[in-house]
């Protein structure tokens, strides 16, 4: 039940109570239908009954029936006897036995055979002449058809209506949730895109949903102020940084061509071009991050041998790396693909030092297509990555072992941020694979021809 959505479980709540109405209705109707119908049953033969007392009398002596005597009616039987129960006016039902004794004002339930009758007699009595009975008999299988046909038109309907609340219910269900399924694509071409400009569309009433939206809208713009607030400052800072650090290297690199007094204060000058080295790094490094997300950084997608640029960039990775690691590569030949070559190369780059720095003796490089898409494959055999890190490594700065990290290395925690944002450029994106203590393996995903 909790993995179905709420518009089917409010559905299927709909469905269940309009059944359990049905089958207490259907139940409700087999209790009372027939004594109700019964009680109705005998309203109608004592009315008809004391509606033909009045049309028996006698005339000069004489038993007279009036014409409007009604000897058959609403199913109703009526007979007139004398005072000796002799049948002068009237038709019994076939099976209605006629040694049926007489009871006057009473109505009683008679079995014949399969058959059941209502009857209801009453006894006429003159000053001057002698008595009559008129007799009204009621077949009951009469009544119990109608009872019959009600329940069997009930069994066709009811469930028919289950059907239509259930459908009621899911259509009704899902227009009042069409707005949650809207915030919710908004929530998830945000996540995929990383656009906080997105907004959900507003539609008229006031109902809770509604101002779930407006409310939803606001969080986004504020948001987005913080986020855009945020990549002005790390942007401003950085153009504001280039400076001074460039004028720190270039008096280092001065200073150094003067021949120093002594070696301490070379060294210190050395220290002093590496860190400033660093920092120049740094910055580079949030410029790029800084205008690839703010959309500033212009790609230019052209169609590229990638067998050829990644087997180039596989050649120039192998002469840069130690001895104890071997470089070995699975291309596939003449995969074509819309790319910026300099930002597919960074990216390769990001992902080739990453495996290079934590492998052991192997780095790995595959390149294939499959179904409209390229795959370029980065597989180490080092420490591998932690569950609970591999979500945390496309954070800007985050490291998973710092102290692993070393200026030499040039790791500062933001290679795989740069490359995550240049595969969204690319419609593409990045995953990794990893075990800890077997290695990791990062997969670049591209469109390709």
């Amino acid at each position: 039940m909790k993995k179905m959505s709420i518009t089917l479980r409010i559905t299927l709540w709909y469905a269940l109570l309009m059944l359990l109405i049905v089958l207490s209705v259907l139940g409700f109707m087999m209790v009372i239908s027939d004594s109700i119908i019964q009680s109705n049953a005998e309203g109608r033969l004592n009315t008809i009954v004391e509606y033909n007392i009045d049309e028996v009398e006698y005339d000069d002596g004489e038993l007279e029936i009036d014409n409007a005597f009604e000897s058959f009616k609403n199913g109703v039987s009526s007979l007139v006897y004398t005072a000796d129960f002799l049948r002068v006016e009237g038709r019994l039902p076939d099976s209605f036995p006629e040694e049926t004794e007489f009871v006057d004002s009473q109505t009683r339930l008679i079995n014949a055979d399969s058959d059941r009758y209502l009857v209801y007699d009453r006894l006429l009595t003159f000053k001057k002449h002698p008595s009559v009975w008129v007799r009204g008999v009621l077949p009951l299988d009469t009544v119990s058809g109608v009872t019959d046909s009600l329940f069997q038109t009930a069994l066709f309907t009811l469930p028919i209506l289950v059907v239509l609340a259930a459908v009621g219910g899911y259509w009704i269900t899902k227009r009042a949730f069409r707005q949650v399924r809207v915030m919710n694509q908004t929530v998830e071409s945000i996540t995929e895109g990383r656009d906080l400009s997105r907004r959900v569309p507003i539609e008229d009433g006031r109902d809770e949903i509604r101002a779930l939206a407006v409310n939803f809208n606001g969080m986004l713009e504020r948001l987005e102020s913080s986020f855009e607030a945020e990549k002005q400052f790390v942007s401003d800072v950085s153009h504001e940084l280039r400076t001074p650090v460039s004028v720190i290297l270039a008096q280092c690199e001065y200073s150094l061509g003067q021949e120093p007094p002594d070696k301490e204060t070379r060294d210190s000058f050395l220290v002093v071009q590496r860190q400033a080295e660093r920092m120049h790094r740094l910055i580079v490094h949030l410029l790029t991050i800084t205008r690839l997300e703010q959309g500033q950084f212009r790609i230019v997608l052209q169609n590229t041998d990638v067998s050829a640029l990644v087997l180039s960039l596989v050649e120039e990775a192998a002469d840069l790396t130690p001895g104890y690691i071997t470089v070995r590569h699975e291309i596939q030949p003449g995969i074509y693909a819309p790319v910026d070559a300099p930002l597919f190369s960074r990216v390769f780059q990001n992902l080739s030092q990453n495996a290079i720095k934590y492998g052991k003796s192997h780095v790995i490089v595959s390149l294939w297509a499959e179904g409209g898409k390229g795959f370029l494959k980065v597989t180490d055999d080092g420490i591998g990555i932690a569950p609970e890190d591999q979500e945390k490594i496309w954070q800007r700065f985050y490291q998973v072992d710092p102290a692993r990290t070393s200026d030499e290395a040039h790791s500062m925690g933001l290679g795989l941020s740069i490359a995550k944002q240049i595969a969204l450029l690319h419609h593409g994106g990045i995953t990794l694979e990893s075990k800890t203590g077997e290695g990791s393996a990062f997969t670049f995903m591209f469109p390709s021809f």
